[in-house]
């Protein structure tokens, strides 16, 4: 369990607490960050942890960095930092960066929301696309789906890209989506050789102290991404290996939108299936 420490680390000023991470000053223009094993849903962070899952999105996310740093720059720095050993297995160091308030979704799939607008409108983001497609049919070409990064407590909204380029501005934001779309390939084409298929996901991006942009948070986690396995798919069946079982469990149960204590088998449930991606791909 991660309840306390990430708030009594010491030697370190804490700089912002966000629904899964937390942010330290670890350097000038350096930072430390702590992923805990809180788990958020719908906006909401639940006072209840899931053991180990902070590891988890930890390691696959170094190592996804370090497997896409040359699609493009990210902010991790791959050294050790000087932390007491529990906390080792959880801490990132990471270059300062100016974080661009829009999270970048790239959709391989027709799901979840993407399969309503689709449904209403024939729309993916806003955008046009050909009819017949069914659900959770393969998309031909990933669909680049733009939200707002809100605050704690706030919802994040979706926009479409042409509202994003009006804020970012043509170029910053035609980059956005080039890489997106490329990070995207490049991790669906590894998760397949290993019988996963990456269904979307989410990047968030920031600039350098030099004004270029570069990746940020976290990539290819089941935190951000939603996974199915090939052979279910094979099969026309489409359970997630991610963030979604939690989100169903509360769909399920009706939630109020309260603080409640989760059971110990959607928790076991859960980081099961968190290590199966874990192990399908960065312990293989």
């Amino acid at each position: 369990m991660t309840t306390g420490q990430e708030n009594q680390l010491k030697g370190f000023d804490l700089i912002h607490k966000g629904k899964i991470r937390d942010i330290y000053r670890y350097k000038s223009n350096e930072i430390l960050i702590i992923t805990s094993d809180r788990i958020s849903a719908f906006d909401f962070v639940f006072n209840d942890e899931i053991d180990g899952k902070g590891k988890i999105l930890t390691s696959l996310t170094k190592y996804w960095f370090r497997q896409t740093k040359d699609i493009i720059k990210n902010h991790l720095i791959d050294e050790i930092p000087k932390l007491e050993n529990q906390l080792l297995d959880r801490a990132m160091l990471a270059h300062e960066a100016r974080v661009i308030p829009y999270e970048a979704v790239v959709r391989g799939y027709l799901t979840g929301s993407a399969w309503n607008e689709y449904q209403s409108n024939q729309t993916i983001g806003g955008v046009n696309v050909e009819s017949g497609y069914k659900e959770f049919d393969a998309l031909v070409n990933p669909a680049f789906t733009p939200t707002t990064k809100a605050n704690i407590g706030d919802k994040d909204k979706p926009v479409t890209f042409k509202q994003m380029e009006n804020n970012l501005g043509e170029d910053l934001a035609r980059q956005i989506r080039e890489y997106s779309i490329k990070l995207f390939e490049f991790a669906r084409n590894s998760y397949k050789k290993k019988g996963v298929i990456l269904v979307d996901t989410k990047f968030e991006f920031g600039l350098d102290a030099d004004n270029k942009l570069m990746l940020v948070d976290e990539i290819f986690t089941p935190d951000c991404s939603r996974f199915w396995m090939k052979d279910d798919v094979d099969n026309k069946v489409y359970n997630p290996y991610d963030k979604q079982i939690f989100r169903n469990y509360l769909l399920e149960m009706n939630w109020d939108n309260e603080q409640m204590k989760l059971s110990e088998d959607i928790k076991n449930k859960l980081i099961d299936n968190y290590e199966k991606i874990y192990n399908k791909i960065a312990n293989a």
